[in-house]
Formats: structure tokens, C-alpha cells, sequence
């Protein structure tokens, strides 16, 4: 697997993986498709032909994951506290895996006679993992497929999940603060948090044929990305190679937290953990990485959009000029067409520099 692909969902009403048993006890009947001329056909139908099946199997005991604190809960810790047990917490988790069955596209026969069950049917196994992080539960759906997620989200109950949560939502800005802490402070997220490699992005986070874009160079140098921001623009999605000492993860993520996970480039840095690397992977980024990161934006927010954010623009877009300047060999009479005598004059008028 070189991609991993993940959604996060809050569970409503849910403080603990021991309260999902009627969850985890479900199966739901998802109607075949079809349209209105072909309704009594349908009800005509026994339910083991009419119905498609999602279903839980495979699983498996809770387990535990120690993972650090977030700056901001950090900062909350009273300093009585025993130093070395209060610089991490431990987040349960519980996998499952959901198994979906579907319509292939040919569903009937030459005389538009729905095919039998088998002959239409198609099955996939999705990887879900409940995990619980400050009394909350929350659902990761391993799927890049929107059909997919969609299905995993009515077998758990679409009642019984939060479609966007404030833990893991993402604004904008985040995102050009990124790009900004890379630029400007040499990626240094704080003492132990590195930002290896960052590059901005507008399309789908989950289209597995445009998810890895870019070179992994230092892809802040694509020029569109420093002009999309300059100018304004709103990044939908960032792509980061962020590391410390437990970890170096290498993905893309969009502003409700759904992540693309490079498995080649990724690497579990954690010693003497016996835990699958792609499962910790995914454990580590929700558990804590983005999280963290989301924490260290609020706490530079206020300094960052009312002081540097406007310099940072200003700079990068004077590089955005200056390269499509020596690119093309404009000259400034080229930008502004009018006599060499004039420049000085209309730069004043302008509050434009030459």
C-alpha cells in the first residue's frame, strides 16, 4: 500500500469505545437502486435478491497508544503535576472492518430483467478504527472511494455521526501560516516538531491520481502556489512532511482533516513499538500531529494575521513578479506603457517603486 487514505468523523452522543457495542452489533439492508418503472419489479423481489448487506467483521480488542500532549494542553497542566506522566496521554482504539456489498454496473439482463443477486454483486472490506481522545469518540473511514465512505457512515448510523468536526477543522489560514513558518522560520514548528517540506494545493484531496503532485523538492518554490496565496486565494488543501523524534510523515490534508498518507516517504520513528506502522501512522496523526499543529496556528494566529501575514504576502509576491520578470524579459516599460520621462511621475502618483 503506498497511499493511505483516511476521513474523520465525530461520534454523537459517544465518550467511549465500551458504548459502541450496539454500533459494532449492526448491519444494515441497502436497497437496489432503481427507478420508479421498475418499482414493482423490485418489490416483487425476495429480500436475500433485493437487498444489499453491510456488515462488521474481523473484530478487533481494544488497544492502547501513548501519544504527546498538544502544546495547548500542555500549557493547561498544573505544575504540580508529576513532569514525566503528564507530557503524553493514552488514546484507545478499536479496528473493525466494515464489509460492503454493492451493484456492479450491469444489473440486468437483454429483456431488462434484474440478473440475480450473485450476478450483480460486488464486495469490498473497508478498515475503520474507532479511537476515543479526550472523551470523545471519533471514527476514522479508510477509503479514498466518497460511495464507500458514505456506506461505512450508514452501517455505523448517519444519525450517529458528526459530518464535520471542530477538532479536526481546519481554516485557510492554517494553511498559508504553514507555508509562512516554512519560509520564514526554516520550518521550526516548535523545540520538537519540524516542517520538513510543504506545497499548496485547490483540487481534490481525494483523487488517488492527483493526491502526490508536485515535485518533493522545495515545492514552496511553485510559483502558482506563492501567487495563489499572494493575490488572495484560499488553499483547500496542503501537502507537509512534518517530523520529530517518534515520526515522519509525509501527506496531504484538506481543511476537514482528510489525509493522504505517502507510506514510502512516512516512517515510524518510535522505538520498541511493536504496533503496525501504517495503523500507528494513522493513530499519531489524528492522535496528536494535526491537532498539535492546529494548536501551535492558535496560539501565533493573532501575532501571524495581524503583523506578518501582510509582509508575508508583500514578499512573496514580489518573488512571483520578479520571476515572471526574468522569465519573460519584461521590462518596466512593458507594465507600464508610457513615455521613460513619465515613470517617475506616474511611480509617485502610484506609490509604486522603480
Amino acid at each position: 500500500m503506498s497511499k493511505l487514505f483516511s476521513s474523520v468523523f465525530s461520534m454523537e452522543e459517544f465518550n467511549s469505545l465500551d458504548s459502541l457495542e450496539s454500533i459494532l452489533a449492526r448491519e444494515y439492508h441497502d436497497l437496489l437502486y432503481h427507478v420508479k418503472k421498475d418499482e414493482e419489479k423490485v418489490n416483487s423481489l425476495p429480500d436475500s435478491e433485493k437487498f444489499f448487506v453491510f456488515s462488521w467483521k474481523n473484530k478487533k480488542e481494544v488497544q492502547e497508544i501513548t501519544l504527546p500532549l498538544t502544546s495547548k494542553e500542555l500549557s493547561a497542566i498544573s505544575p504540580d503535576n508529576d513532569e514525566e506522566n503528564s507530557q503524553v496521554t493514552c488514546i484507545r482504539f478499536q479496528s473493525i472492518t466494515a464489509n460492503i456489498e454493492y451493484s456492479k454496473r450491469k444489473r440486468k439482463d437483454d429483456d431488462d430483467n434484474f440478473l440475480p443477486k450473485v450476478d450483480r454483486l460486488n464486495t469490498i472490506e473497508i478498515e475503520v478504527v474507532f479511537f476515543e481522545r479526550n472523551s470523545k469518540v471519533f471514527v476514522l473511514i479508510l477509503s479514498s472511494n466518497l460511495y464507500h465512505i458514505d456506506r461505512v457512515k450508514q452501517l455505523i448510523g448517519t444519525d450517529k455521526i458528526q459530518e464535520n468536526s471542530s477538532e479536526y477543522s481546519l481554516e485557510s489560514d492554517v494553511f498559508n501560516w504553514l507555508i509562512y513558518v516554512y519560509d520564514e522560520k526554516s520550518g521550526e514548528l516548535s523545540d520538537s516538531l519540524k516542517l520538513n517540506n510543504v506545497n499548496g494545493f485547490v483540487g481534490n484531496v481525494t483523487d488517488d491520481a492527483n493526491v502526490f503532485s508536485g515535485s518533493s523538492q522545495q515545492t514552496t518554490e511553485l510559483i502558482v502556489t506563492k501567487a495563489f496565496i499572494s493575490n488572495g486565494g484560499e488553499l483547500k488543501k496542503i501537502g507537509i512532511r512534518v517530523s520529530n523524534d517518534e515520526s515522519s510523515v509525509t501527506c496531504m490534508v484538506n481543511e476537514r482533516s482528510v489525509v493522504a498518507i505517502d507510506c514510502r516517504e512516512s516512517k515510524k520513528l518510535r522505538i520498541l513499538d511493536s504496533l503496525d506502522t501504517s495503523l500507528f501512522l494513522l493513530l499519531y496523526f489524528y492522535g496528536y500531529l494535526i491537532v498539535e499543529i492546529k494548536s501551535l496556528y492558535e496560539a501565533d494566529s493573532e501575532s501571524f494575521n495581524d503583523h506578518e501575514r501582510f509582509k508575508f504576502s508583500k514578499k512573496i509576491g514580489i518573488e512571483v513578479i520578479n520571476s515572471i520578470i526574468e522569465k519573460n524579459k519584461i521590462e518596466v516599460t512593458d507594465i507600464i506603457p508610457y513615455k521613460p520621462e513619465n515613470i517617475e511621475e506616474i511611480s509617485l502618483e502610484n506609490n509604486i517603486s522603480i
